[in-house]
């Protein structure tokens, strides 16, 4: 008996390879409906990740302590995305199955079961995943199909064949944890990644600390100013922050002489009065700036 039984050769197209699957005796069912390149519907993955949708929805009895197929694949994803993680920050590129260990265990476990078959196409060869059975009429997975973890190793599977291994991310954000797209993977994350959400809502956090930072400085330089500018005055009079006629000269000069820079305009937008003069929180500073510093 030969080792190897030879098979027509296939040139190309849907219906050699349905020929062949004749011939083999496999099912042909998903060359009529699937194209011939399989590939990961990234956006519904990437929900089901998220707990919004479930990528094939599945009819089983549940047992309480029983991981679901989602939280199974979690585990492999987190573990995948860690193994780019290091003391400089998270980069993609550095993602690998040595440091993802279980991930390469899951996926070598899934390619023990037959699932995984090569078809030959025009002028390449294809990897075809035989995906686990649907029923037509419900659009789910039957009662008593596979075990759960093995419908986890099959999505596990299709996302490590997918480019999506390497622009997936996880939000580092501990209330949030969302997965989502990178638009740019080919880089270092210093500072680990960011949903949008999440990215615009530091980004507004820096823009208000950036923002209180500059008032702080204006404020401050004002300060300096008036005491340089009347610092015999100040010193002359212990009094001087209820001395109306100075107070209202101060604000006046520095209006007149600041008033126009944008970081002062920016930080007061109406000028300083006579009322910011008398301040504690400015006359004292003013005032011991005039003093040396005492």
């Amino acid at each position: 008996m030969k080792r190897y039984q030879k098979y027509p050769p296939i040139y190309g197209g849907l219906e050699s390879l349905a020929s062949l699957y004749g011939t083999l005796g496999l099912r042909t069912a998903a060359l009529d409906v699937k194209p011939l390149v399989q590939s990961l519907e990234v956006e519904p993955f990437i929900e089901f990740l998220n707990g919004i949708a479930s990528v094939t929805p599945t009819v089983r009895l549940m047992s309480a302590g029983i991981p679901s197929e989602r939280e199974i694949l979690l585990g492999w994803i987190d573990e995948w995305l860690d193994s780019g993680k290091a003391d400089d920050g998270d980069d993609p590129r550095r993602r690998n199955f040595k440091s993802a260990r279980h991930v390469a265990g899951a996926a070598y476990d899934y390619s023990t079961h037959g699932r995984l078959q090569l078809l030959g196409g025009g002028d390449s060869l294809h990897l075809w995943i035989d995906e686990y059975d649907v029923d037509p009429e419900t659009g789910k997975r039957r009662l008593l199909g596979p075990p759960i973890e093995s419908l986890a190793k099959e999505q596990l599977v299709f996302f490590l064949l997918s480019e999506l291994r390497f622009r997936l991310a996880k939000c580092q954000v501990a209330e949030c944890g969302s997965y989502f797209q990178l638009r740019k993977w080919k880089r270092l994350y210093p500072q680990g990644t960011l949903c949008e959400v999440c990215q615009r809502k530091r980004s507004q956090q820096s823009a208000k600390a950036a923002t209180a930072k500059d008032r702080r400085d204006v404020k401050l330089a004002l300060q300096n100013g008036i005491a340089m500018r009347f610092g015999k005055q100040i010193r002359r009079n212990p009094l001087w922050y209820r001395d109306e006629d100075l107070k209202n000269k101060i604000a006046e000069f520095i209006n007149a002489k600041l008033g126009d820079r944008e970081l002062v305009r920016a930080a007061y937008p109406k000028g300083i009065t006579g009322k910011w003069v008398a301040n504690a929180k400015n006359w004292k500073p003013i005032e011991a700036a005039a003093k040396g510093g005492k």
